[in-house]
C-alpha cells in the first residue's frame, strides 16, 4: 500500500465542520505570511456529516481519486507546484477555511495563555472540534514524517499554523 493510501485511510471518517471562512490578504501563497485576515462566520444550524448530500460526497471522492490517476505526478510536478511558487513574496487574496485557530490571530496573540481556547470559541469551534483538528494535524505530521523518510529532502512542508483549505482564490 502506498504512503498516500495508508495515511488517508485514517482520515476517511474524520469530518471538519466548515462553519466559517477567512478572507486572507497574503504576502505569500502558502499563507505563512498574511497581511490581513477577516473572518466570516456562517449562519445556520450545525450540520452533521449524515446531512451532506450524496452528490457532494461523490464530488469530494472524485477530487481525492485524482491522486491515483497515472497522470497525477506529471500535473503535480509542474512549475507552479514548487516551493518558491508558494513562499516567494506574492500579494493576493483568497477565501480559506483555516484548520487551526492560530490562523485567526498574529503569532504574539497565539502564544498568550488561553489563546487557543479563546480563538477557537470566537469562531464557534467546540472543544470536540478543536480536538478533531488537533488529531488531523497529528495525522498530517505523521504523513510528512513518512514522506520525508521515504523521499528525504524532496518536499517542503508549510508551517502548521498556515494549514488551510482553499475555498476560492480571490485575486
Amino acid at each position: 500500500m502506498d504512503l498516500c493510501s495508508t495515511h488517508s485511510s485514517a482520515l476517511v471518517s474524520q469530518c471538519v465542520r466548515v462553519n466559517c471562512a477567512a478572507v486572507a490578504l497574503y504576502a505569500c501563497r502558502s499563507l505563512e505570511r498574511v497581511a490581513s485576515r477577516q473572518v466570516v462566520l456562517f449562519e445556520g444550524s450545525d450540520s452533521a456529516a449524515e446531512e451532506v448530500s450524496e452528490v457532494e460526497q461523490e464530488r469530494v471522492q472524485a477530487v481525492l481519486a485524482e491522486a491515483r490517476d497515472p497522470g497525477y505526478w506529471f500535473q503535480a510536478s509542474q512549475d507552479g507546484n514548487r516551493k518558491k511558487h508558494y513562499t516567494d513574496p506574492c500579494m493576493g487574496a483568497t477565501l480559506v477555511h483555516p484548520l487551526q485557530s492560530s490562523f485567526f490571530a498574529p503569532a504574539e496573540v497565539c502564544r498568550s495563555p488561553g489563546s487557543e481556547q479563546s480563538l477557537s470559541h470566537s469562531v464557534g469551534w467546540s472543544s470536540a472540534e478543536v480536538e478533531t483538528r488537533r488529531m488531523l494535524v497529528r495525522h498530517i505530521r505523521a504523513f510528512r514524517k513518512a514522506v520525508d523518510a521515504a523521499l528525504p529532502g524532496v518536499y517542503y512542508w508549510f508551517a502548521d499554523e498556515s494549514l488551510h483549505v482553499t475555498l476560492r482564490g480571490l485575486m
